[in-house]
């Protein structure tokens, strides 16, 4: 029995004849597929036309792709030449999972692009702290500023430096709207180890 599960295959598949919305004739796979120990699937879809292939990494779309248009009634249709093709349809899919999980591994790419706003903000909290705010909560909010917020945010912020031109008001203004709103500093999130074939 051991043998037997052993020796199951890592893949399988099906194949199912849709006609597209677009009159296209083209040739298309999805791959769901399990990437090392990582509990989630992560899901592919290559088209292949007489062009570049198209790759689509989105789960819903993915998805949407893979559901036959008549449920269980739809048809399995898996010639020859669309079976052969699934491996070099799988070779593009592979490759791309590779380079975004990648791409997720390196810790560089999962630091935030603080925005020039959020920089100045914190550069005038850094260098014009109030006398009373003490070494901690400076700090805090520094690391606060140093992250992705949204346009709403970054308005709020903008207004508060443009109500003076003096750095300590800017400073003690930038503190209070952090306190408001409630702003933690931003936690990366953990990279993904990185992978090869």
């Amino acid at each position: 029995l051991a043998a037997k599960i052993q020796g199951l295959p890592w893949g399988s598949g099906s194949g199912m004849a849709v006609e597209r919305a677009d009159g296209a004739d083209l040739t298309s796979y999805v791959f769901c597929i399990r990437v090392g120990d990582w509990d989630r699937p992560v899901f592919r879809y290559v088209e292949m036309g007489t062009g570049e292939p198209t790759v689509v990494d989105d789960t819903l779309a993915c998805l949407d792709h893979a559901r036959p248009a008549n449920g269980f009634d739809t048809p399995r249709v898996l010639d020859e030449d669309t079976y052969t093709l699934a491996f070099d349809a799988w070779a593009i899919a592979r490759d791309d999972v590779i380079e975004r999980w990648n791409w997720h591994a390196d810790k560089a790419n999962l630091e935030p692009k603080v925005p020039k706003v959020l920089a100045r903000a914190a550069e005038i909290v850094r260098s014009h702290a109030p006398r009373d705010a003490d070494q901690d909560a400076i700090d805090r909010a520094v690391d606060t500023l140093q992250a992705p917020y949204p346009e709403r945010i970054l308005r709020t912020f903008r207004a508060a430096l443009g109500v003076t031109d003096d750095p300590t008001e800017q400073a003690t203004h930038v503190l209070r709207i952090i306190a408001e709103l409630g702003l933690q500093p931003y936690e990366a999130p953990e990279p993904l180890p990185e992978i090869t074939d």
